[in-house]
Parts: C-alpha cells; sequence; structure tokens
C-alpha cells in the first residue's frame, strides 16, 4: 500500500514538471519504473493464480457430476427382458474363450450382466420401490431371474409396505403376481439363510395369510426352520419372529414351536425386550406357554423392565395372565415402572395392564389408583372393549373410582350401540359389582343389549340380566327380549347360568311362563350340578313368580330327602354355585406388531 501511494506521488510530480527530469529526480523515475514493472509482475502472477484454481474447481464439478450422472443411468438402466426358461443360480465355468472374443469382452462390447449383477440390481430396484404393488410389478416382470435372496427381500417387503402404507392385505393378495411370488418362496426356500426363512414367516402372518390356503408353504418354511436350529444360525429377534407369526396365523407346528422354545432358552440372556415380549406373547396365545418356560422369561426380563416400551410391558404382563402363571416378583417390580409411565400410556395399554392384573388377582392398590386417574381423562379415546375390560379389572380388583365410573358413564351412555355382546355384558357385571346405579347408562345399556340379543351366549346374557337385577332396574323390554334368546339357548346353560337368569326375573318380577318353563325343565334334568343354596334361590324365585314346575319340584323333592336321610358326601359335595355369576374372564385385546 506503501509502495502505490509513493509511485502515485511520483508520477504527479513528474506531470508536474513538464514531463521533464533533471539529474536530482532521475533517480526518482527509475525507481517508479521498477516499482510500475513489480506491479504487473504480482498482478499476473496472482491473475494466473486464481485461473488455475477456478479451473481445478470447475473440472473437479464437473467429473462428480458427470460421476454422479453415470451412476443414475445405472440404476435407471431397464433390466434385461426375462427369459423364458429359469436360470440356475451358480452356472458352471465356461470353456476358455478364442483370444479375439476375450478382448471384444474385455472392452465392453456385447456384454451382458453376470448373474450376480443380475441378482445385485434386481434387489436395488426391490429395495427402491415405495409400494408393495410396484414389487410385485417386479416379481412378476423379472419371475424367472429371481434368486432366494431377492425372493425374501421382495416378500418382506411387500409385507412391510402393505403394512406401512395401512393397506387391505386381500387388496394386496389379490394382485396375481402375489401368487406367482409365494410359488417361487415354495419352489427355492431351502436355498434362503435362517433370517429370510423367519422373515418370511414374519411376512405371511402380517399379510394375515389364510393357513388353509397356505398351509404347503408354511409347513415347508416350519420344516426348514426346524432343521437348520440346532445350527445356531438363528438370532433372538429370528426365533421370536417365527413364533410371533405362528401364533398370529392361529399356526400350531408343535415340531417348530418346541424347537423355538428349547433354542430360546439356551438364548434368553440375548433377548432384548421386545423380542421377549413377542415370544411370551406367542406361546401364550397359542397355549403353548409352559410353567418352566414363563419362569425363565420372568427371570431374563425383570432386568430388563426399565427398557420395555408401553405396548412391550403390556404384552408381556398379558402373555403372564393369559397363561394363567403368576409371577409376584415380575409383577411387583413392573407396577413401579408402570406408575411413572402411566400418564403416557395410551388407551390399550391402560386396559391390558389392567386386566392382567385382575385376571391373575395381583392387587397393587398405587398401580390401580395410579391408573385410574390417568385413564380417567382418555376413557373417550377407549374403545369398547378396552373400556369393558378396564371396569371389568376394577370390579374384580374391587377398585370403586367414582371419577372413573362417572367419566366411564358418559361414555357408555354415548357410545354403548357399538358395543357388541361381549362388552356390553362385561360392562353390566361391573358397575354391578360395583354397585353403581347410573339410570341414564343403565337405559343405553339396555337398549344395546335388547338390539343384540340373539347374539347372546348364556354366560353373557345371564350376566347382563343379572345386572340389572341387582341395581333394581327394571327394564320390562330388556327382560322380554332375552327371554326369547334366553329359551332358544337353553341346551347352552350351565347351573350357574339358569340359577342367575331365574333369580334376576324373580328380583324384578317379570313373569314369563315359557322362559320358567324351559329353566325348570333344565335344572331338574342337571339336579346333582346344583348345590343346596342355589336350589333354594331356584325355587325362591318360582315362588314370587307364583310358578310351579312338577318335574322341578319333584326333583327338588328327592333332593330334600336324601339330604335328610344323609345322602353319601359324594353327592352332598357335587352342589356348588355362587352367589355372584362369574364374568367370562376373556383375554383382553392385546396385540404384539
Amino acid at each position: 500500500m506503501a509502495s502505490s501511494t509513493f509511485f502515485v506521488m511520483s508520477c504527479s510530480q513528474v506531470v508536474q514538471s513538464g514531463g521533464t527530469v533533471d539529474g536530482g529526480d532521475a533517480g526518482l523515475a527509475v525507481e517508479v519504473s521498477s516499482l510500475l514493472w513489480e506491479t504487473l509482475l504480482m498482478g499476473t502472477f496472482v491473475a494466473g493464480a486464481l485461473f488455475f484454481h477456478f479451473y481445478r474447481t470447475s473440472s473437479a464439478q464437473a467429473e462428480a457430476r458427470r460421476i454422479a450422472r453415470k451412476k443414475q443411468e445405472e440404476l435407471d438402466e431397464p433390466l434385461p427382458p426375462a427369459t423364458q426358461s429359469p436360470k440356475a443360480y451358480k452356472a458352471p465355468s465356461a470353456p476358455r474363450e478364442p483370444r479375439q472374443n476375450q478382448r471384444r469382452r474385455s472392452s465392453g462390447e456385447n456384454r451382458r450382466p453376470t448373474d450376480t449383477e443380475l441378482h445385485r440390481k434386481l434387489n436395488q430396484q426391490i429395495c427402491a420401490q415405495d409400494s408393495a404393488f410396484r414389487i410385485l410389478e417386479i416379481v412378476g416382470a423379472h419371475a424367472n431371474d429371481l434368486n432366494e435372496v431377492n425372493l425374501a427381500t421382495a416378500l418382506h417387503r411387500v409385507a412391510k409396505w402393505t403394512k406401512r402404507e395401512a393397506r387391505n392385505p386381500e387388496s394386496v393378495q389379490a394382485n396375481p403376481h402375489w401368487r406367482t411370488l409365494l410359488v417361487l418362496v415354495e419352489a427355492k426356500h431351502r436355498n434362503f439363510n435362517a433370517q429370510g426363512l423367519a422373515n418370511g414367516m414374519w411376512a405371511l402372518a402380517t399379510m394375515r395369510v389364510t393357513v388353509a390356503c397356505e398351509r404347503p408353504l408354511l409347513e415347508a418354511l416350519s420344516a426348514e426352520i426346524v432343521r437348520r436350529l440346532d445350527s445356531k444360525q438363528f438370532s433372538p429377534q429370528a426365533i421370536a419372529n417365527a413364533a410371533w407369526a405362528c401364533a398370529t396365523l392361529r399356526f400350531r407346528p408343535m415340531d417348530l414351536l418346541r424347537g423355538l422354545e428349547r433354542e430360546a432358552q439356551t438364548m434368553l440372556g440375548q433377548f432384548n425386550p421386545q423380542d421377549l415380549a413377542n415370544m411370551m406373547w406367542a406361546y401364550a396365545t397359542l397355549g403353548e406357554a409352559s410353567g418352566d418356560f414363563t419362569a425363565k422369561v420372568a427371570r431374563a426380563a425383570r432386568p430388563l423392565l426399565r427398557d420395555f416400551k408401553p405396548q412391550e410391558m403390556s404384552n408381556l404382563l398379558w402373555a403372564f395372565a393369559t397363561a394363567k402363571h403368576p409371577n409376584h416378583d415380575l409383577f411387583e417390580e413392573a407396577a413401579d415402572i408402570i406408575i411413572r409411565q402411566a400418564p403416557y400410556l395410551n388407551s390399550q395399554a391402560l386396559a391390558n395392564i389392567t386386566w392382567s392384573y385382575a385376571t391373575l388377582n395381583h392387587h397393587h392398590q398405587q398401580l390401580l389408583e395410579t391408573v385410574s386417574a390417568a385413564a380417567t381423562p382418555k376413557l373417550r379415546w377407549f374403545n369398547s372393549q378396552e373400556l369393558s375390560n378396564l371396569l371389568w379389572a376394577c370390579a374384580t380388583l374391587r377398585h370403586k373410582d367414582m371419577a372413573l365410573l362417572e367419566a366411564a358413564a358418559s361414555v357408555v351412555t354415548a357410545g354403548c350401540e357399538r358395543f357388541n355382546p361381549q362388552d356390553v355384558a362385561n360392562t353390566c357385571w361391573a358397575v354391578a359389582s360395583l354397585r353403581y346405579a347410573n339410570g341414564p347408562m343403565l337405559d343405553a345399556l339396555a337398549r344395546a343389549a335388547t338390539a343384540q340379543k340373539s347374539r347372546f351366549y348364556p354366560q353373557a346374557m345371564a350376566n347382563c340380566l343379572w345386572c340389572f337385577a341387582c341395581l333394581e332396574h327394571k327394564s320390562q323390554a330388556l327382560f322380554w327380549a332375552m327371554s326369547d334368546a334366553a329359551v332358544a339357548q337353553m341346551y347352552g346353560f350351565n347351573s350357574t347360568d339358569l340359577v342367575t337368569t331365574a333369580h334376576a326375573y324373580g328380583t324384578v318380577g317379570v313373569r314369563i311362563p315359557e322362559l320358567l318353563q324351559a329353566i325348570g325343565t333344565a335344572a331338574a334334568r342337571r339336579i346333582g350340578e346344583f348345590k343346596p343354596s342355589a336350589l333354594t334361590m331356584i325355587e325362591a324365585a318360582f315362588q314370587k313368580l307364583d310358578f310351579e314346575h312338577a318335574e322341578l319340584q319333584e326333583a327338588l323333592a328327592t333332593v330334600a330327602e336324601r339330604r335328610k336321610s344323609g345322602a353319601s358326601a359324594v353327592g352332598r359335595a357335587a352342589f356348588e354355585v355362587g352367589a355372584v355369576p362369574e364374568t367370562s374372564g376373556r383375554r383382553s385385546g392385546s396385540r404384539s406388531d
């Protein structure tokens, strides 16, 4: 900067002197000239350096664009058309070609993709698709070129995209290429690796295939898994997925189930929470959970409980309750975690967890209070099964939370027409057991039950009638409608159902001769199944309704004589029935995705 300033000042002096330079200024002129040349040379060097830098940068960018465009063209390049006959996966080596042909191939002329390149490209295209139908189009177009890796990938991703897009699996199965895919899988399943076999089972279960239609394929995959189990090729996830698939499809290959259980027991320490929950859920669903297996799963799960997600936790507890294998330590430790997570649990988790504790009669007061408080503001998002299961669990554990019951009454009153008969019966049994009488809710339940009277099974029918009698809520329309359905299904009533039904009609004072005649006949023929208190209840109901049944009276007289004459202890022990009817104890709607 200083040199430039000096140069400008010197030039100004020269110009002011008229362009002449005396002897004293000669040195100054020489210095000015030197500075001028130095400046020009420096500028030329900087300009050259900048030009070279920009040239290299632009060249590199152009090369990168060329390479990216070439790769994209390779991915977009259409595959060769499918051949008419299947290709062998590993072709024998070809004889040596003449040198001229070798040079031609090395130069790229007339080059066809090898099997490995073709299969790799097929897998890339399958994985690049974002729809089950597009994957099936590739399967249909290149059916003869797909190897076992392509088939395993295609089957897994078709199921994955069907689930992700929330499509109806039947719409995907209607595609003709779906059948092509299954035929190819069955033909080449022996070449699948262990993960491919397990993923294939998972995919078929996710697609909800019909076992009767796909039994050959399911049995082939199951047999191949059994054959390889001893080779230790299967990961914990693969074992759990195979078991989950069998349970989801209600498919019971006992060799496979026993093999998976045996293999799982040797590596339970490697299972993560999802694998443990899915494994236990599967065996509980199929009714194959042994006591030894559930105990080992509990020991493996307890150190990992803090890592369980809400759905995994609810599935695990549901499985133990369904298998009727209580584990006090597991449920106590799980309760402490659930209490902290309760505000963040969804409706299904809240209902399933409470149902599990009630089914095993494991009372944990703090858990019940916390779950009730968390569920109360969310009840409007509960479906009918979740709501009825939650109320059933609270009633079973004798937990009466008025805030929960009032919120439930509002939801039931507004939407119980969507309840199925079992939901109606369980809700009725729960509110009656808790002695919670809400008029609008009971009227709504009566209307829902009347509309579905022919769909009630005997136990649900008896529980529903007992509710209205217990709460002294007389609904003439309901009792008359249920009488027709009860007479039609009287062959299915057990001793408890008969006593409960007779007691309900006697309590509300609704006299229907056809129903009473059917109850009396059924009770007389099963007289040995009742205990004395139950017979007394039936007799009292008939007397209150002023109805006589000759056959029943004769049977009652015979029983009375036997009691007086000291009948055998075996005969007296045969009479057993409770004052409060039992519920179906149905399993909660637990699921594992």
